[in-house]
């Protein structure tokens, strides 16, 4: 099959699905079975926070609208209907953020 690997193939993964990089940065490569899964239709609850002190969130906006990385800028985040800031983890590679917008 043409495509990208699945990190479960080739990757030593923990009990969550993740593993540091050669540099110690811990990581995932799709959305984990151990955050909390998110319910189709309604908002993600926080799932963590990042090293800059931004919520991390799972992938349905405060509307219910399931979001992908076409939804989010450059560090896989975006800013709210209250003009907080936020990352979000989508169903879509590379799920996760890619940089910190934070201070």
């Amino acid at each position: 099959e043409v495509g990208c690997p699945y990190a479960r193939d080739f990757e030593e993964l923990d009990i969550c699905d993740g593993h540091p990089t050669p540099r110690n940065v811990y990581h995932h490569h799709h959305y984990a079975h151990c955050i909390v899964q998110p319910v189709c239709g309604e908002p993600s609850p926080i799932v963590g926070v990042a090293i800059d002190g931004i919520p991390i969130y799972g992938p349905w906006d405060e509307n219910g609208r399931q979001l992908t990385q076409q939804n989010l800028d450059e560090c896989g985040g975006m800013t709210d209907s209250t003009g907080r800031y936020k990352y979000i983890m989508t169903i879509d590679p590379p799920f996760f953020m890619r940089c910190l917008k934070g201070d």
